[in-house]
């Protein structure tokens, strides 16, 4: 026999993490905008890479160093994320020639830890200052002085990405932590004349 029968499915309407419907909104209420990478700390001394989406500014460089050393935000914080960037670490200035940024931080950034968490948070910085195609490598400053190593960590002068593929995780996964489904609708589907034998 044959007959007509409804559906009653469940979807998702992903409006919260649709990058048009999300930066159009922003735009309307904030006007333009701009998405950066932040590279924190997952699990086992892995590098994470998150996005942060805020009002456009002329220095995206310094942006981006100033979004990571202020840290995970509440949600990631609640999903694991952690930062090797030391608390009080705050970005002194950025200079950008022939594809490296010169980072002068100040002299938190450069407190005494293990050799693990310092390469970690060089990682960090490296990884977050090089999303740019300006920028392939990094020349740390401490208080306006170019440092070769923290606390008995070298330090690579300049240092590049391939520097510290070793922290990176063996996926980055998509969406980020902190976006989710906003809207769940039902949808009735109605499925014409099928065939049940």
């Amino acid at each position: 026999c044959r007959m007509r029968f409804r559906l009653t499915i469940l979807v998702a309407a992903l409006l919260a993490v649709s990058p048009a419907a999300g930066t159009a909104a922003a735009t309307r209420q904030a006007g333009p905008r701009m998405t950066l990478d932040v590279w924190l700390e997952r699990g086992a001394g892995r590098l994470w890479l998150t996005k942060r989406t805020v009002p456009r500014v002329p220095g995206v460089a310094t942006a981006a160093v100033r979004l990571l050393f202020a840290g995970p935000n509440a949600a990631e914080q609640a999903a694991g994320v952690t930062t090797a960037v030391p608390a009080g670490s705050r970005l002194r200035a950025i200079s950008i020639a022939n594809g490296t940024a010169t980072i002068d931080v100040s002299r938190a950034f450069a407190a005494p830890a293990p050799a693990t968490r310092i390469r970690m948070r060089l990682a960090q910085l490296t990884y977050t200052a090089t999303q740019f195609p300006t920028v392939k490598r990094v020349r740390l400053e401490v208080a306006g002085v170019v440092v070769h190593s923290i606390a008995g960590a070298p330090v690579p002068q300049p240092a590049a990405r391939s520097d510290f593929l070793r922290r990176l995780p063996a996926i980055l996964v998509s969406p980020w932590v902190g976006e989710g489904v906003a809207d769940h609708r039902l949808v009735d589907v109605e499925v014409e004349e099928l065939d049940l034998g």
